[in-house]
This record gives structure tokens, C-alpha cells and sequence, in this order.
């Protein structure tokens, strides 16, 4: 049996405990993997000022400690057990692992390389609270607390975990943050953000718990050797997929606080790399400075040392000038350097070397694309919350690429036909108001003279309107669909080979099936129109008018069935409405093992970006949304 399987069969003899059982079957098994270096007891940690926790259902400490007090310098973990979680319970349960964490410990001898640090792990039966919301008030309470005294891991039985991890900018997250020691920034911050990470991990829930609890226990105490436990091991068969939240990174004190918010992807605009070249203008590397907390941090590309450079920085205490080498580039620990002393700092570089400094290399282009932001649901929505979404279904660049390259086409056909929409109301609207207020009417001796026409430019805007929409879901999606694994080709053939179709998808997808039934019920209809257009069986008719006793009124031109602007703007809403949610459900289905995509209510969506959707576990989520038509206005789902 591998270590990984040992640990599963343990984990099944904790989860089937009963209430009263807990205690004694989690130390029961810890005992069983950590002996004889360490034991799980039941117990109160004491300091040597005699300050006392809680009692915990399990301190992790060396054996040579009493049954029931634990020496505060031998505690290396306490998991407070809780039967069943809610944000009470958690807030409790928080306060008692932060009391555990403040307790004194004698100082580490100079030379000698551990963490003192008591690991702190919540480990609930049972939740009623989703991974999502402890997260989010684990976020709530860290932000008021030292991040000395943050509890290390929340775990659900059977369900998931929530922790900390590590990562750097640029990159995806990397490992599990593990707690640092009190004095571990005296040497210079490190340029890493400290990231709430929920991960489904399931049935191997205690396999993640205990490979953590294992790895740190390597970092507590070096020297042990807990019968060559390899907690990697541990780990083989738990899904690795991990859904990130908030953030925090460390500032120049050594303190680690939360993340500005314009410091988030989605807000941050990378600073301009400048160039440095030698005498030849051959590029010998890129540098950049970016903003970070009270500091900044600088980032380098290329072959270039850049501890080396770094000593060109007026006024910077030498023993931090430490950096951190990652895939293809180099990045600076945090510094007390502002953007006038970076510039100061490019100048001494080149007055004092053979380098030559190139401000003047290709800078961003940052183009205007709409008059609206991700305040606006359909950006917030269609744009920004669909792309999301697929950063997780094509961590590959060349992948996420050619997404983008066939989305973007869907978004553009969108665009263009919401502002032909927006075109044909404003249009109307300015007309019908000049009829009202008899601006551009006549009457002489019965006849009516309207002295504005506005026929073409309606019946030009409702053929751009028609031929946009059809193109972004009948080649749009379709080609999306194709790209994602999905043929729905059929709804836009005739019946026969439509029910054919639906039969077919019936058996593999019976959501979608449903959902693109009654999608038939518009698109028909629209394509019918985009087809007599093309073939000249059909025109736009023209506004009339009716002169009732003096009062002229203005009728606008049907389209089936509906005047010119609620045509578009009704048809306008289902374009926007498919193309989210049949976007969103392809992805959905694609997500890795561990993730899916929740529905964010509306009431709980942020002003600054509306967004509908997000990834959620897929087990102890938010709960994994469904396709369903709905026949709502874009804005009101």
C-alpha cells in the first residue's frame, strides 16, 4: 500500500467517527504516522510566563511532554475540532487557534535554522458554512489581525480545505504557505503575495491535511525524521486544482496586509519596461519598477545580474538587496524606493557603467474599445467574467490564444449589434419627439409634409442590427462551440435535422439540450429575417404617419410582429443572454477536477464589476450553477 493509500484508509476511520468519537480517532491516526518523533494529544499549551490556550482536541508536540500540558516551545500544531461549522462557530474557533499562536516561546539560538511558529489547523465534521464563505471571513478577520496569529488551514471531512498560498507576480500560485517565523522578514521582504486558496479536495481531504501538518512539522523541528514521511507522497491522488480569493502581500516592516485593490489583475497596468543596451545599442535586458505596499519592487528580463545592478540604488542597506530568480526573470526583494529614486538610480547606472540606458523602446498602446467599463453588466459579463472563466480551462498561452482570437470575433459581431440597437432607439426617439412637438411637421389643406426622413438610416441600422446578430451566434458560437468540443450546428438547420441533432446531444449534455430547444423559439425567426434580407425578399418598411384632427402621430416600422426598436432591443438582450450562458456552460464542462462555475446573485454583485459568474469548488462551493433559458432581460438575470 503507498504512503498516499495508508493515509486514505486512516482518513475513512476519522470521518466515520462519530461525535463523541472525533478526539480520540484523529490522535489515534496522527499518532499512527508521526510516532515516535512526535504525539497527538488532547490538551492546553502552557508558556513560560505559565499563560494557558484552550483545550484542544489535538496538540502535535514532542513526546517528551506531559499527557494533558503542553510546553509552549514543544507545541508545533493544536487542531481544534469543531462537530459542525457555521461563521460562528469559525469566528470561535479562529480566536481560539490566534490565542494558541500569541503564547510566548523562548527565543531560537543564533545560527540555528526552524520554525517556532505552533501550526493552526480548524477541522470541522461537518459545514454549514459553503468554502466560500469561510474564506471570505477568514479574509475578514486577517485583515484585523497579525498575520503571526492567522489560523493555517481550514478542512471540512470529506469536502475541501482552505489555506494559504504562495505566489509571485507574473505567475500562477505556487506551494502552500506555511507560517513564517517571528523574525523571518529581518533579512528583507520577499516579493510574494500571500493568497486565500480553496481547493475540493474531497475523500482526500485528511491526505491534504496531514501532508501539510507533515511538511511543516520538517520545518519545526529539522532534525526529526518522522519514520522519512515524504508528505509529497501524501499527496498523490488529491486533486490539485485550488480556487484563489483574496490576497495579501508583505510590507517593508515584515508585516503582511492586505492587497490594494488597484494592485489586482484586473486593475494594475504593468509598468513600461525600459531598456538597457550596451555601447552597440545591441538589448542586453528590460527592467521595470512597480509599486508595492510602503516600497516598490523591481523586476528585470534578460541574462543580466540584477543583484548586480542593484547596488547602483542610492541610499538602500546592502544586506537587502537580495532577489528571487524565477522562470525567465528576476525580481528584486521590496525596497524603500520611490519613482524618482528608480530614476535616479537608471541615471547613476549609466553614468557609472558602460550600459546605456533606452527609455524610448515600444511602450503599451492602450486603445479605447467602448464608452463603458467593467462597471456596465454586458463588459462585466460577456468580457471580462467569461474570460475569467477560461483562464481555467487554458492555463497554456498558445490555448487561451486561440480562444481569444475566435471569442473576440462573438464579442465583436455583439458590440456591433447592441450599438446598431442603441443607434435605432436614439434615432426613433429623436424623431417621434420632433413629430410630437410638430418641429418637422406641416399641414396644409389636409396633406401632411414631414420634413425629416429618417426611413434609411432606421432600415440601415435594423439591417446592421439583423446581419450582426445572426453572424455572432450563427458563426460566432458555432465556431466557439467547434473550438470547445461542442457541435451545435443543428439549430441552424432545418427541423429534421435540428431534432436529429437534439436527440444526439440529449445523451451527452441533456442541460444544454434543453436550453438550446427553447433557443430555437428566437433564433429562427431572426435568421429568417437575415435571409429574406440577403435574398431581397424583404425590406425594412417605412415609418407612418396618421394625422388625427391636427395631431400627427408617427408608427414605427414592424419587424415581426414588434415596432423597430423593441425588435432590437429585444433580440439584443437573447444575442447577449446566449452567448453568456453557452459560453459559460462550455467552459463549465471543461473546468479541471475540483472546480466549477457558481451563479453570483445579484444582489451580492460588486458595482465596480458585475460579474455573473465565478469558480467555485465543486464540492462545499458556492453550489455548481445549470444551464436554464430564461426569458429575461439581460440586465435583470
Amino acid at each position: 500500500m503507498s504512503l498516499s493509500q495508508n493515509v486514505l484508509e486512516l482518513s475513512q476511520t476519522v470521518v466515520a467517527a462519530d461525535r463523541n468519537a472525533t478526539t480520540e480517532t484523529l490522535n489515534g491516526a496522527l499518532n499512527k504516522i508521526l510516532s515516535p518523533t512526535f504525539r497527538a494529544t488532547a490538551g492546553v499549551i502552557v508558556d513560560i510566563s505559565n499563560a494557558r490556550s484552550a483545550e484542544f482536541a489535538s496538540v502535535v508536540h514532542g513526546t517528551e511532554n506531559g499527557a494533558n500540558e503542553i510546553r509552549a516551545d514543544d507545541a508545533a500544531a493544536v487542531i481544534d475540532v469543531v462537530d459542525e461549522l457555521d461563521l460562528i462557530a469559525f469566528r470561535n474557533s479562529y480566536s481560539r487557534i490566534s490565542d494558541a499562536k500569541r503564547l510566548a516561546k523562548s527565543s531560537t539560538p543564533r545560527g540555528v535554522e526552524r520554525s517556532t511558529a505552533t501550526l493552526g489547523i480548524l477541522y470541522a465534521r461537518k459545514s454549514i458554512a459553503s468554502l466560500e464563505d469561510i474564506a471570505e471571513e477568514l479574509y475578514r478577520l486577517n485583515c484585523d489581525t497579525d498575520h503571526l496569529f492567522w489560523p493555517d488551514m481550514v478542512v471540512v471531512a470529506s469536502v475541501g480545505v482552505v489555506n494559504y498560498a504562495v505566489q509571485f507576480p507574473g505567475e500562477p500560485v505556487s506551494g502552500d504557505f506555511l507560517p513564517p517565523h517571528p523574525l523571518a522578514f529581518r533579512n528583507g521582504t520577499p516579493p510574494i503575495y500571500v493568497v486565500i486558496v480553496m481547493r475540493s479536495t474531497q475523500h482526500y481531504t485528511f491526505n491534504k491535511m496531514i501532508a501539510f501538518l507533515v511538511s511543516y512539522l520538517h520545518v519545526f523541528q529539522p532534525a526529526a525524521h518522522i519514520k522519512s514521511l515524504n508528505w509529497m507522497e501524501m499527496l498523490q491522488g488529491v486533486p490539485t486544482s485550488a480556487v484563489t480569493l483574496l490576497g495579501f502581500q508583505p510590507n517593508l516592516k515584515g508585516q503582511i496586509v492586505p492587497v490594494p485593490r488597484d494592485e489586482y489583475n484586473d486593475r494594475i497596468l504593468p509598468a513600461r519596461p525600459i531598456g538597457i543596451e550596451d555601447q552597440a545599442g545591441n538589448a542586453l535586458a528590460t527592467i521595470a519598477y512597480r509599486k508595492w505596499q510602503d516600497g516598490a519592487i523591481i523586476t528585470l528580463i534578460g541574462k543580466l545580474p540584477l543583484e548586480g545592478l542593484l547596488i547602483f540604488l542610492p541610499n538602500v542597506n546592502p544586506a537587502h538587496l537580495r532577489i528571487v530568480r524565477r522562470s525567465g526573470f528576476q525580481i528584486s526583494y521590496v525596497l524603500p524606493v520611490s519613482q524618482n529614486q528608480f530614476n535616479a538610480f537608471l541615471n547613476n547606472l549609466q553614468q557609472r557603467s558602460y550600459f546605456v540606458i533606452n527609455k524610448n523602446g515600444p511602450g503599451f498602446v492602450v486603445q479605447k474599445l467602448m464608452d463603458e467599463g467593467v462597471g456596465t453588466p454586458f463588459v462585466a459579463r460577456c468580457w471580462l467574467g467569461l474570460l475569467r472563466l477560461r483562464e481555467n480551462v487554458y492555463p497554456n498561452k498558445d490555448d487561451r490564444d486561440a480562444f481569444d482570437k475566435i471569442f473576440q470575433a462573438v464579442l465583436s459581431s455583439v458590440m456591433a449589434a447592441r450599438t446598431a440597437a442603441k443607434n435605432v432607439e436614439a434615432k426613433w426617439q429623436a424623431h417621434s419627439a420632433k413629430i410630437a412637438s410638430g418641429e418637422i411637421v406641416r399641414i396644409e389643406h389636409g396633406t401632411v409634409h414631414i420634413l425629416e426622413s429618417i426611413d434609411k438610416e432606421i432600415a440601415t441600422e435594423v439591417e446592421t442590427f439583423v446581419n450582426t446578430s445572426v453572424r455572432s451566434i450563427k458563426t460566432g458560437l458555432q465556431n466557439l462551440g467547434n473550438f470547445l468540443g461542442a457541435d451545435i450546428g443543428f439549430l441552424f438547420k432545418k427541423k429534421a435535422a435540428f431534432d436529429s441533432g437534439l436527440e444526439r446531444l440529449q445523451n451527452s449534455d441533456p442541460l444544454l439540450a434543453r436550453y438550446l430547444e427553447e433557443v430555437r423559439n428566437w433564433t429562427e425567426p431572426l435568421i429568417g429575417v437575415r435571409n429574406d434580407l440577403e435574398h431581397d425578399l424583404w425590406i425594412v418598411p417605412r415609418i407612418s404617419y396618421t394625422n388625427n384632427g391636427g395631431t400627427v402621430s408617427a408608427a414605427e416600422p414592424t419587424i415581426l410582429g414588434l415596432g423597430a426598436t423593441r425588435f432590437t432591443n429585444d433580440y439584443a438582450d437573447r444575442v447577449m443572454c446566449f452567448v453568456e450562458d453557452l459560453v459559460a456552460h462550455l467552459l463549465q464542462v471543461r473546468m479541471p477536477a475540483g472546480v466549477t462555475v457558481t451563479e453570483v446573485k445579484r444582489a451580492d454583485r460588486t458595482a465596480e464589476a458585475p460579474e455573473r459568474f465565478r469558480i467555485t469548488p465543486a464540492v462545499g462551493g458556492a453550489g455548481a450553477w445549470e444551464i436554464g433559458y430564461r426569458a429575461d432581460r439581460f440586465e435583470e438575470i
